[in-house]
């Protein structure tokens, strides 16, 4: 039941992404398509990738990078997120949509996409966990965030020195 409900969530989200994303129709019905056949097909329940779809990641990446050098943060975390949805292993994409978010100090929305980040398999960098953390300080969740760069350090990503211990003691 749970299961069903997510996946009805799903194919809500893929239909209100074709709104939303006129110009990339062709992109999202392939995602939806794939989705939908996962679901018949659940040992293999690995959406299949067309050229078609690496080429529109790969335009949305430069955009998004275009976006963010010239400080248009919300324009780069839409199109980061288009890559993000298409090359879904590399978590680096939702980590830029995360960053784009906390540069607008958004820091619940740059929570939401750093925890996405640290999700994806393969991730064993800090960084993701730092900039959480900075983002929990943010909000007063001091002790939070301070175990959340603790974390990051742990992994190897160590920030800002100054900032860690101003804020950290550490």
């Amino acid at each position: 039941m749970v299961k069903q409900r997510a996946n009805q969530r799903l194919i809500s989200l893929a239909d209100s992404a074709l709104k939303n994303f006129p110009d990339s129709v062709n992109l999202f019905t392939n995602m939806k398509n794939n989705f939908l056949a996962s679901l018949n097909n659940p040992v293999r329940n690995v959406p299949v990738v067309t050229q078609e779809m690496v080429q529109i990641a790969q335009k949305n990446l430069e955009q998004a990078t275009l976006h963010f050098n010239q400080k248009q943060y919300a324009l780069a975390a839409k199109e980061y997120l288009v890559t993000a949805n298409i090359d879904v292993t590399n978590y680096v994409h939702m980590e830029n949509v995360a960053i784009c978010y906390y540069s607008m100090s958004n820091f619940d929305q740059a929570i939401r996409y750093f925890n996405k980040a640290i999700a994806v398999s393969g991730n064993n960098a800090g960084k993701s966990y730092y900039y959480k953390g900075v983002s929990e300080i943010s909000q007063g969740r001091k002790a939070q965030g301070c175990a959340t760069i603790r974390t990051a350090m742990s992994k190897g990503f160590q920030g800002d020195p100054t900032y860690n211990k101003t804020n950290c003691n550490f």
